[in-house]
Parts: structure tokens; C-alpha cells; sequence
């Protein structure tokens, strides 16, 4: 009964944590605390098993490098609820937590607030008693420094720098090798900050983290953010309900650069064909600073797309079509030509065009039903059928937004709204486009007749 009153999302959550903790090693502290992170991240829903996982680190591993600098962050934050509060109950639960981690100190700090609400209360008399008063006046005083230092810190990085940091140490951690302690400067327009061998710019909502190496970290942050602002202003004059123009903590965009091909490859592991790629569980875009890679450009707002996309829906919800993930990012490609206009009714990529035009004629390409059901693994089969596969996708979006001036782009951007929000898929283009099999002959007679920008 208590699981069916709470929201759906949290079920979910705590569903997926189970599911995680299960496959986590158990006797490995760094494993828990990355699963901690994680975890940390939804505390309405999963504050209570975040800190569980906290205390296994510690009770593995107490001199946990990693898990005693987040015990003294979780204090601060609980030091400051606690303080903004001023309940028994408040001041009693960071008593609880400062007992649970070894803070006794601390602990009596706390005990001998909730005893000031409540002097009856026996739980905070007992956390009281375990020190002397003398030597809870003292921590007092070093509590009342922590705090004017927490409350500084808070003001001087911010909540958005705060959410850097700790993305940098969870879900990043395997790209640095180790948490990085940023260095913060504030340039005119965007912040900066500095660790060991790599430097980040952020101008939010992207962050690009660049690894030092022989060239000018100005240059390439110029190239990187150029085009990657111009990918979202394009992206966001399509389809202007996807992503706000608002900034809060949660819009955040990573995207790293390596200092050249062979560190882009040892650090993510990637197969060597792969110019750049986006990953959805780390949430960034990875691309190494390699200036002879061709049309570089149309890697990065490819890539870029998929990023995009992944964004707008939400982070983690997936399971969209082949047609529909390579369609987009193969369509943003467009952005990599001249001309003027809309660049999103040209050409973006020859080949694209030439592949569908031969497939047509030799009668290779998928029946248009087929293609909207084919689901992503399907889409990335043989290397050849892959390859058309792209193309294909490429045409089916390329002709919803262009067809006839435009016949169906009213409509492209509405299935477009369904797919981020998890309701695409044949039915719901039925629904919105019509009788798929009419729109396919409109495909058919329309993609021949395409030239090439």
C-alpha cells in the first residue's frame, strides 16, 4: 500500500537502484560510493539508501579518501538544513547521522540543540552525555566556522559549479582517472576552472572539458563551443519547446575533448572507426582535437544531435527508433553547409542522398512500415545495411521537413514531441501522418528527384 501511494517515478527509481545495488560488488568501497553518487542524486526518492551505501564505504574502507570528503559534505549539508530548521527534529536526525559516521564531536553539538527544543528528549541526552560540555563549547565554535566557510564556499562557486564537482566525481571519475578538484576563475563570459592536465569552460548549458596538449586551449574551446552554440540555436529555432532557454542546475551538457586520437581512444575504450560518439550514461559527447579528421563539423553536430536529443527527452528514457535518432543527427548534419535560409532543407551529407537514390533504384531499401519499427541494435547490423540504414533514416526526416515546401513539417515537429516525450512509434505516426503506406509513395517519387546542394 505504501509503495502504490508513492509517485510513480520514485517506484521506478528505487526499482533501478535494487537493480544496481544487485550487480554492484559489494566488497568494493570505490563501487559503492560510485553507486552512492548516483544514488545521491534523487534523495526524495533514494536519501535513505544513499547513505546506507555511504556507511558500507566507510565500514569497508574507513580511510576512503573519496567517502570522508563526502561524510564532511553530507555533514555541512545537514548542519545547514538543521541550522535553517531549528526543530528537535531536525537537529536530532544530524545527530543520528554524525553518530552513525564517528562525528562525536558533532554529535554532541547537535544533541545539545535538540536538547535545548526538548529536554526531555533521551535520545539527544544520551548523544550529549557521551562528551563533556567544555569540549562541546569548542566544537561549537569550529562548527560556527565550518558553517560561515560552507555558506562562503556556496557563495562563491555556486549551485551549478557545485553540480560540476560532484558529476565530476561520479559519473565522470573514469575519464580523469581520479576526482579532479577544479580551480575556479571568472572570465567575461563563462567560468573556468583548472585541475590536473585539464581545463573546463562553462557556458551553460554545455560544459566542455579539454585535456591539455601542445596547442592553443583558446583556439579549440573557440571551435568547440562555436559550433556546438550554433547546433543548439538551430536546434532550439526548430523545435523551440524541447529545450528552455532558462538555465537551472539540472541543464547540464558535457562535452570532453581529448588532446588526440590515441588518449581519446585508451580513455573511452572506443572502437577506432568511431570519429566522435555521444554516450547516454555518461550523458557527454566525446570527440578528440584532431584537425585531419574530414568534415569534422558534421562529426560534431551529429554527435551533438544525439546529445540534444537525449537532453530535451529527459536523460535516460531511450528505446527511440533507429530511423528516428540517426534521421535527426544525420539531418543536423545540414548545418555544415553554405547557403542561406533554412539549413535544415539542405543536403547535409552527399552521401546520404547518393546511398538512397541507389537503394531505390536497385530496390534495396526497407518498406517504410518496416523501417519505423526497426528498433536501434536492428539499425546497427552488417556494416552495409548499416550504412544504408543511415541513409534511409536520413531521407525519411529530410522529407517530413521538406517535402512540398514543408507539407509536413507541422506534423514532423509534432511526432517529434511524441518520441521525446516516449510515445513514437508506427502507430503514433499513423496517427499523426496518415496512411504510412501514401506517405511512402510521396517518399518514393519525392527523394529521386532531390539534388544535391
Amino acid at each position: 500500500q505504501q509503495s502504490q501511494a508513492l509517485p510513480k517515478w520514485i517506484v521506478d527509481k528505487r526499482a533501478e537502484f535494487a537493480a544496481k545495488y544487485e550487480a554492484t560488488n559489494q566488497s568494493s568501497a570505490d563501487g559503492l560510493f560510485e553507486l552512492h553518487m548516483w544514488a545521491a542524486q534523487w534523495p526524495e526518492a533514494l536519501g535513505k539508501e544513499a547513505e546506507d551505501l555511504l556507511y558500507q564505504v566507510m565500514k569497508l574502507s574507513p580511510g576512503h579518501v573519496n567517502g570522508l570528503n563526502r561524510v564532511k559534505a553530507v555533514h555541512t549539508d545537514k548542519l545547514l538544513e538543521a541550522r535553517g530548521a531549528d526543530s528537535e527534529e531536525g537537529w536530532l536526525s544530524l545527530a543520528e547521522f554524525c553518530d552513525r559516521f564517528g562525528l562525536v564531536q558533532e554529535c554532541a553539538y547537535a544533541a545539545e540543540y535538540a536538547l535545548k527544543r526538548n529536554p526531555t528528549n533521551a535520545r539527544a541526552k544520551e548523544f550529549f552525555d557521551r562528551v563533556k560540555k567544555a569540549e562541546t563549547d569548542n566544537v561549537e565554535k569550529e562548527m560556527e566556522k565550518e558553517l560561515a566557510e560552507a555558506q562562503a564556499e556556496a557563495e562563491k562557486i555556486g549551485t551549478r559549479r557545485k553540480r560540476i564537482n560532484e558529476l565530476c566525481g561520479g559519473i565522470y571519475r573514469e575519464v580523469f582517472g581520479v576526482v579532479p578538484v577544479w580551480e575556479w576563475e571568472k572570465r567575461e563570459t563563462y567560468r573556468e576552472g583548472k585541475a590536473k592536465g585539464w581545463s573546463l569552460r562553462d557556458y551553460a548549458p554545455y560544459v566542455i572539458f579539454l585535456e591539455e596538449g601542445s596547442y592553443s586551449a583558446d583556439t579549440v574551446f573557440e571551435w568547440i563551443y562555436g559550433n556546438i552554440d550554433r547546433l543548439l540555436t538551430q536546434f532550439r529555432a526548430t523545435y523551440p519547446d524541447a529545450i528552455s532557454e532558462k538555465t537551472t542546475d539540472d541543464d547540464f551538457v558535457g562535452v570532453f575533448i581529448f588532446k588526440d586520437r590515441e588518449s581519446y581512444l585508451e580513455k573511452t575504450g572506443v572502437k577506432e572507426y568511431a570519429a566522435a560518439f555521444y554516450s547516454p550514461q555518461k550523458r557527454a559527447l566525446f570527440i578528440p582535437n584532431d584537425p585531419d579528421v574530414g568534415e569534422r563539423d558534421k562529426v560534431l553536430f551529429h554527435e551533438g544531435t544525439h546529445q540534444l536529443v537525449d537532453f530535451a527527452a529527459g536523460y535516460g528514457r531511450g528505446g527511440r527508433p533507429f530511423w528516428f535518432e540517426e534521421g535527426m543527427a544525420t539531418h543536423f548534419e545540414a548545418l555544415g553547409r553554405g547557403g542561406s535560409g533554412d539549413p535544415l532543407t539542405r543536403v547535409g551529407s552527399d552521401h546520404y542522398l547518393t546511398g538512397i537514390k541507389a537503394a531505390m533504384r536497385d530496390k534495396k531499401f526497407k518498406p517504410f512500415a518496416e523501417m519505423l519499427a526497426m528498433d536501434y541494435r536492428a539499425g546497427q547490423s552488417s556494416d552495409e545495411q548499416r550504412s544504408l540504414n543511415y541513409a534511409q533514416s536520413w531521407s525519411i526526416v529530410y522529407f517530413l521537413y521538406s517535402y512540398d515546401g514543408g507539407k509536413y513539417r507541422g506534423k514532423w515537429k509534432e511526432y517529434f514531441t511524441a518520441e521525446l516525450g516516449g510515445r513514437g512509434g508506427v502507430k503514433t505516426f499513423s496517427d499523426i501522418f496518415g496512411d504510412v503506406g501514401a506517405i511512402e509513395k510521396e517518399w518514393l517519387v519525392f527523394m529521386p528527384q532531390v539534388m544535391s546542394d
